[in-house]
This record gives structure tokens, sequence and C-alpha cells, in this order.
């Protein structure tokens, strides 16, 4: 299954399945000159899937089970691999979805079974809350900007219900 294309279509982001459908997906990058790679595991992990590509697909982003059989945010890169990207304080699962053009910064959520906070991550800030909208208890980033500096996802306000955000660090 494909879920991310880089800017100009060469390549593929996504998760293979199993024969039976099962959650043994294994993250996958397809690119035109070089077909498809297997994005590998988190140590002790049995699945990973990717959701998000670079423009010029040297970084894929997604989640992969621990030794646990926790979700975890993960960046891939050809020279370094699969690294997990781990939680925000409090939480025990997290997921990678939106990535920059340049793959340095990662959103998505870092979640429990009773709270979700979007998260920016970055490879000098680590992983960082987005926070949550007035009167809010939940949020989600979907999505980045090229350059990074802005971010949209979805919250849920007592006042708006469940909304639309954007994010910048401005403001």
């Amino acid at each position: 299954l494909g879920f991310a294309v880089n800017v100009d279509g060469t390549a593929i982001a996504g998760a293979s399945l199993s024969n039976n459908g099962s959650v043994n997906a294994r993250a996958f990058r397809w690119t035109k000159s070089g077909g498809i790679q297997a994005l590998g595991l988190l140590p002790g992990g049995s699945y990973s899937d990717a959701r998000g590509i670079s423009a010029d697909a040297s970084v894929v982003v997604g989640y992969a089970g621990d030794s646990s059989g926790n979700d975890r945010a993960f960046r891939w890169t050809g020279a370094g691999g699969m690294q997990n990207l781990g939680v925000l304080p409090g939480m025990n699962r997290s997921n990678g979805l939106g990535v920059s053009h340049d793959g340095s910064i990662v959103v998505c959520a870092s979640y429990t079974d009773l709270t979700i906070r979007a998260f920016r991550w970055t490879n000098s800030g680590g992983m960082t809350s987005l926070g949550v909208l007035p009167g809010g208890d939940s949020s989600g980033a979907i999505a980045v900007s090229g350059n990074g500096s802005v971010i949209i996802g979805s919250a849920y306000s007592s006042t708006a219900g469940q909304t639309s955000f954007r994010w910048t660090s401005a403001g």
C-alpha cells in the first residue's frame, strides 16, 4: 500500500502486507530508479509502516513496533537506517506522518489510550509537543510545509469541537 509520494513523483513510501493481511506490515520505499526497498524494523519489533517521504526521497517517516509492541515514530535514511524518535513525556506510543522537504522535521502525534498530542521533531531539539487549542484536550499533526515552518492538523476544543489547526513557531 502506497501512502506518500515525493515531490516529483519518482518515489513512494508505504507498507507491504503479509499474505493474510495481518499486522506484520513492512515499511518500504520505492524509487523509479531502484525499485522497492524494505526499510526494516526497530530492534525487537515485528511491524513497520511508512507514511511520509521527503522531497528527494532520502528520508522516510512512519511508525514501527518496538520490542514491547508499542508504536514508535521513526525516521529512516539510507545512511542511518530506522531511527526511533521516542515519545512525549507521559505518553507510550507515537506515529510519524509528515516530513519537511529536506527531511529534517517530522510531525504527527504521541499518545496513550486517553491522551493524544501533536508533536514536532527535529534532530537538534527532539520531540516537542505543539500543545492543544484553548479549552482543548487533544491534537494531532498531519502535515508540515516544505520548509518546516507551518504545521497543520486536527484538534479537539470544548468550544469549537473537532477542528483544524495551523501552527507556526511564531504563533
